[in-house]
């Protein structure tokens, strides 16, 4: 419920009104004529908004323990597979020893106790584990469980520019990795797919013609926001899908998935991509670092950013400015194309000192003036010699006593 505000009416009369929303309901109410009168209104409201939520809420004492496992089975209905792990087992192994009370009396200072009791791990995990309490206290609220909830000050988490690896890095990679896990790191870095994406990709999912793979939900799997995309096949995508293809006409009987694995679907790859950076003499890379890869390559091959998100199915497209980072080497070459615009040569003649104008003097220009005294036509200026006495002086009438005009030269 905000402050009490004022509109006047169609007869000009000043009314004043206050917004009260209740279960999702936005409404305006007239609260009287004048600002004491909308306070005292305000408060009113307040106090019998209280009464009707402390009936069916306050009285409740609501186990935080138990709230966690009433979430858990929400978001198994409405949550990935992944979120519902991660999440799972922050609730089991911090969330439910720490905080041992009832849902409605977690405070901001019981929050603030617990960010300072996780010292071994770092800001981003626990503002992860804030974004777990935060949605379960959300739930209480939306399902009437809690009437608010405290505020959640989340860590600042210093901003790292992603490791990727440069075109030199990526052949030696390639040339030293072993035969049978260089397609799948050559197909990752020359696509940007996800290690689960490559995992469950079936030969259904390209379109050998129009050279586009088609990222879809399956039957036990969905990719990550469940969005369906389309990427584009390059040429050395491409000779990894063919080197894919010519080994699985070799298995018996040959598999529906484009990478499989001895089991079924294809497990990690690290240890061969390990395997290939020792060999390489190259400090190893993550299976994700290849995604970043890609798209930095895609941006200093000039790309635009746009392309690159969609490619990499991004929905916000600051999170593709944090992938496409650039190499110093790069920007300094992009730097370099401006030395191609023309200038003139800075000349110290070229231009004069402006004038500088006192506070107070409306004239303003860039070119100095100079006053000098010069004598009128017909009049002799003084000599050096001693004037002689003011008697022997000729009576001039003049509006310019000294007979002097003032010239002004450029």
């Amino acid at each position: 419920m905000g402050k009490p505000f004022r509109i006047k009416n169609k007869k000009g009369q000043d009314r004043w009104y206050i917004y009260i929303t209740f279960k999702g309901l936005r409404k305006r109410k007239v609260a009287g004529n004048t600002k004491a009168a909308a306070l005292r209104f305000q408060r009113e409201e307040e106090n019998r908004l209280d009464r009707d939520r402390g009936k069916s809420i306050r009285d409740k004492k609501i186990p935080f323990d138990y709230m966690c496992d009433e979430y858990l089975k929400y978001a198994e209905r409405n949550l990935g597979d992944r979120t519902v792990r991660e999440r799972r087992i922050a609730i089991k192994a911090h969330l439910k020893p720490f905080f041992v009370c009832y849902a409605g009396d977690i405070t901001a200072l019981d929050l603030e106790a617990y960010k300072k009791g996780r010292t071994k791990v770092s800001p981003a995990t626990i503002n992860n584990e804030l974004k777990v309490i935060s949605c379960i206290l959300k739930f209480g609220i939306q399902f009437g469980s809690l009437v608010d909830i405290p505020k959640i000050k989340r860590l600042k988490v210093p901003v790292k520019n992603p490791h990727f690896l440069s075109e030199d890095q990526v052949s030696a990679i390639l040339s030293a990795a072993e035969p049978r896990v260089r397609p799948m790191i050559q197909f990752l870095i020359f696509t940007g797919m996800r290690k689960g994406e490559m995992a469950h990709l079936e030969w259904s999912d390209i379109n050998w013609m129009r050279r586009q793979i088609h990222i879809q939900p399956k039957k036990d799997w969905s990719p990550k926001s469940a969005r369906p995309r389309t990427i584009e096949i390059n040429a050395h995508a491409m000779k990894a899908l063919q080197e894919a293809h010519r080994r699985n006409e070799k298995r018996v009987p040959p598999s529906r998935l484009v990478f499989p694995g001895r089991n079924g679907y294809l497990g990690d790859i690290r240890d061969g991509l390990n395997h290939a950076c020792d060999r390489a003499g190259i400090e190893r890379v993550t299976v994700h670092q290849l995604r970043h890869t890609c798209a930095s390559l895609m941006v200093m091959k000039g790309s635009d950013l746009p392309s690159v998100a969609a490619t990499l199915g991004h929905r916000d497209i600051t999170t593709t400015m944090i992938y496409a980072h650039l190499t110093q080497d790069h920007i300094k070459s992009q730097m370099g194309k401006l030395d191609g615009v023309p200038v003139p040569e800075i000349c110290p003649k070229s231009a004069q000192n402006p004038l500088k104008v006192k506070k107070g003097n409306p004239r303003k220009t860039g070119f100095p003036l100079k006053f000098a005294m010069v004598p009128k036509a017909g009049f002799e200026p003084a000599r050096v010699s001693p004037p002689p006495p003011q008697e022997a002086l000729p009576r001039i009438r003049h509006s310019n006593p000294f007979n002097y005009q003032i010239v002004v030269t450029m």
